[in-house]
């Protein structure tokens, strides 16, 4: 069985130019010495410094065990080749605030984030009106499907309207963004929760509340760890003309979650 969803797509990003600079120091004339003294040549202890910090990249991932954490230690064991380069991942926020990181904050080089959040930004004008000449893109990374977990009786997103529902982390792309899917296509529902997956998972099986939500690379961990005895099910996002300028459509199979998929 194949399953709507709607899909978000994650990209790098990076700043144009280096953002370190260099300055100098000016001296008067009166202050000038007749003679400047020779350039003294690196320490062994400098030298290694340099070695060490040549070709180093810093890398914006996410929250702790956030799927954005875990891509980026993975791009960092994929691209390190123990001479030419290194990249370091950093634990961080989200996709919103990895692009503010990659403007502003010191030595970050690269981060991770989503299309959707590239809009927003480019859109809101936040950071600046020309957002796109002080980053560039790298790459687009893989789709970021919208996959909604519910008990049994959801069959669709609009069976959550009147329902209490969790949209991942605060500050995450799902509870920054997925809110407004849900009023876009009319679905209003009773309480809005933002907690990690593990944690909504166990309040899902307890019946405290409905559904749990992630835009997330499929498969989401916690998610792969559900019983069929659970009752839990995902269920369809319907892919209807007031989303369909903003997003793709995506299909999730059974060998993505045979215990949530018949």
């Amino acid at each position: 069985m194949k399953w709507a969803s709607v899909p978000l797509l994650a990209v790098v990003l990076s700043l144009t130019s280096g953002d370190r600079a260099l300055s100098q120091l000016f001296q008067t004339p009166s202050q000038t010495p007749s003679r400047a003294p020779s350039p003294q040549p690196p320490s062994p202890r400098d030298q290694i410094r340099q070695r060490v910090n040549d070709n180093v990249l810093f890398l914006m991932g996410g929250q702790p065990g956030a799927t954005f954490s875990q891509l980026a230690h993975d791009i960092s064991v994929v691209v390190d080749d123990g001479k030419n380069l290194r990249v370091l991942p950093v634990v961080g926020g989200a996709a919103v605030q990895n692009v503010e990181d990659v403007v502003y904050l010191r030595s970050i080089d690269m981060a991770l984030t989503t299309q959707e959040a590239m809009n927003h930004l480019k859109a809101s004008g936040e950071l600046g009106p020309h957002l796109e000449q002080q980053i560039t893109y790298i790459a687009t990374l893989f789709p970021n499907p919208l996959q909604i977990l519910a008990r049994s009786g959801a069959k669709s997103i609009k069976d959550l309207s009147g329902k209490k529902v969790n949209f991942n982390n605060k500050g995450s792309a799902t509870a920054q963004f997925v809110p407004k899917i849900f009023k876009t296509l009319g679905v209003n529902v009773q309480q809005e929760l933002f907690l990690a997956q593990g944690d909504a998972l166990e309040k899902l099986r307890n019946g405290e509340i409905d559904a749990t939500i992630c835009s997330c690379p499929v498969p989401v961990l916690a998610f792969v760890n559900v019983k069929p005895d659970w009752v839990l099910r995902l269920v369809t996002v319907p892919f209807e003309k007031q989303i369909q300028a903003l997003y793709l459509h995506a299909t999730i199979s059974i060998e993505d979650y045979p215990a949530l998929i018949e």
